[in-house]
């Protein structure tokens, strides 16, 4: 049953991918930042195939809305649930003028009222699928920011003690366990260097474009440039435990002194 959904859904969004093209432009700036959210949401669908799918459930939602708005208002209209007034107060001379519009106005408002709630419905669902990568990519940047102080000094901790930097990188993407989403950074950089013979230093390259962390992005470009000039990683290692403890010092106490402000 969970293949055959799946396929429907693949089907749905196959028909709707020529209304991508027709809608959205490829280099169209909002096409490439939700693609830029989807790489930092780590959510594996290309922004083709979401924004299609997107279109596809906010099209149905919208129509069976707008279905229901139209069959809700009739009925109501049909029952005198709703009185309908006269369509306008200004005088008209020509009877049959007047006739249609008499004869027009009820159609009119019913339609009106499904179209309305039909555009609600495709509004709410398509901004669903749009506001889902914006927020799982935050919740990633917060988890990140949080654990990165503590990861930074693991990563110190084994350059002390003799490990390499591909050393270091192998043991940061195996502690998903402890340091959860910025583990996961260092295991992507793992598998390009490892499946598709990606140099380790274009994949930590990457990971610094496409990391919602700006505190990660930073730290993976100043890593990259220790290790283009040969520098000691253990100082630089040194150097970032420190500053991202002072950072997340400075955080917590934003923090207290707002709950200090609500209290």
């Amino acid at each position: 049953h969970g293949w055959r959904h799946r396929r429907y859904i693949d089907t749905l969004t196959d028909a709707f991918r020529p209304v991508y093209f027709r809608v959205f432009d490829e280099d169209d700036s909002f096409v490439i930042n939700v693609e830029n959210k989807l790489a930092e949401a780590r959510m594996d669908r290309t922004v083709e195939m979401y924004l299609s799918r997107a279109l596809a459930f906010g099209t149905i939602s919208g129509f069976l809305l707008w279905l229901l708005g139209v069959t809700a208002s009739f009925a109501a209209v049909e029952t005198g649930l709703i009185t309908v007034g006269a369509f306008t107060n200004v005088r008209i001379p020509n009877e049959s003028i007047l006739a249609l519009i008499e004869t027009l106005r009820v159609p009119f408002l019913i339609l009106t009222s499904g179209l309305l709630l039909g555009s609600l419905g495709f509004a709410a669902v398509f901004g669903s699928y749009l506001a889902l990568p914006y927020s799982r990519a935050g919740a990633r940047k917060r988890e990140i920011n949080t654990l990165l102080p503590d990861a930074v000094s693991f990563m110190y901790a084994l350059s002390l003690g003799g490990m390499s930097q591909v050393e270091i990188i192998e043991a940061m993407a195996a502690a998903q366990d402890t340091y959860g989403e910025v583990s996961k950074e260092f295991r992507t950089i793992l598998q390009e260097t490892r499946y598709f013979d990606t140099d380790y230093r274009a994949a930590i390259q990457r990971r610094a474009v496409q990391t919602p962390s700006a505190e990660l992005s930073q730290f993976f470009t100043d890593m990259l440039s220790i290790i283009d000039s040969g520098g000691s990683m253990t100082d630089f290692l040194d150097d970032k435990k420190d500053i991202h403890f002072r950072h997340a010092k400075e955080d917590q106490e934003r923090t207290l002194e707002t709950l200090e402000l609500f209290s």
